[in-house]
């Protein structure tokens, strides 16, 4: 008859939960928003956020497909669109004009915006409004 030695199947299993941990995390790390989720949550709402400098500024997104950013050391106005993966937006001053796309991230209970190269944007702090 065969025994079992309970703190071998303990350790066994703990190891296992151990190794199995990363996967998880890896997997909960980082969830893509759409832009019909960007639509939803945003549209309407001030978005308050703080760049990697730790500039502060809030952004506007309206259903009309305008929108308007305040920073301290300007305001601006533009248009914005949803994608699959985020919004792409077009502003009047900043990058003259040129259209650039952004990737809307969640990392654990903090949201992101990231630039083409996924380098951060802005963390957003809080959305107000309806």
């Amino acid at each position: 008859m065969m025994t079992f030695n309970p703190t071998l199947i303990r350790l066994c299993l703990a190891a296992a939960v151990v190794a199995s941990a990363p996967v998880a995390q890896a997997q909960d790390a980082e969830q893509t928003v759409s832009g019909e989720e960007v639509r939803r949550l945003w549209v309407g709402k001030k978005i308050f956020a703080r760049s990697p400098t730790s500039g502060l500024l809030d952004f506007h997104m309206r259903a009309d497909g305008t929108t308007q950013l305040s920073m301290t050391s300007m305001n601006d106005t533009g248009t914005w669109r949803p994608t699959e993966t985020g919004y792409c937006a077009t502003w009047q001053r900043i990058r003259a004009g040129q259209e650039r796309c952004f990737t809307v991230v969640k990392r654990g209970g903090t949201t992101y915006v990231l630039n083409p190269d996924k380098s951060i944007s802005v963390e957003v702090l809080r959305v107000v409004g309806d």
